[in-house]
């Protein structure tokens, strides 16, 4: 993906129906785009862990700790991390919700992220029973 500055993030932003020109975050949007990336990028990351369930847990919680104190540039860098770890390249709509200056989008789109780890490790864990 091309370098886009702020106003050109915003502008693809409001096209692509994530905010309206207020900044307010289309949250069910949001929620599909988290939905369909979040299972093919931890399935990845199960298979980096060899399918430990422990591991997987850690990073839940250190995730969810990075969330909580509100530092969410910081748990873009750790995802961004554990995308190249497993030699995956950034889906573009995760890359410009990573570039772009919206706060309120990119919060809401980590929690979503992190709702949806929370279900998966149910999967997870019923699968290592």
């Amino acid at each position: 993906m091309e370098q886009m500055n702020g106003s050109e993030l915003r502008k693809v932003l409001i096209e692509k129906k994530l905010i309206d020109d207020a900044g307010t975050v289309n949250v069910y949007k949001v929620n599909c785009i988290s939905g369909a990336h979040t299972w093919p990028f931890l399935s990845e990351v199960w298979d980096l862990y060899q399918k430990d369930v422990t591991p997987m847990e850690e990073l839940q919680a250190l995730l969810k700790m990075v969330y909580e104190q509100g530092q969410y540039d910081t748990l873009i860098g750790i995802l961004k991390i554990l995308y190249n770890c497993c030699w995956l390249s950034i889906p573009v709509i995760l890359q410009i919700i990573f570039g772009c200056q919206e706060k309120e989008l990119k919060e809401t789109y980590l929690y979503e992220f992190l709702e949806d780890f929370q279900d998966i490790m149910y999967d997870l864990r019923a699968e290592t029973e």
